[in-house]
């Protein structure tokens, strides 16, 4: 795994299908909710520090 931006989200409007999709990279809170930190967690450094650690 890499130390860049690297996880993201890619929703599809199921109207459009292919012709057109989304695609965003997850902040922070949303990767830690993911990997079910406690709530009480308190991250350190920059939005890229976290999403890297």
């Amino acid at each position: 795994m890499t130390t860049r931006d690297q996880f993201g989200l890619l929703g599809v409007d199921p109207d459009r299908l292919l012709a057109e999709c989304t695609f965003r990279m997850l902040n922070p809170d949303e990767i830690r909710n993911s990997m079910a930190f406690r709530s009480t967690f308190k991250p350190i450094g920059d939005k890229r520090t976290q999403a890297a650690s």
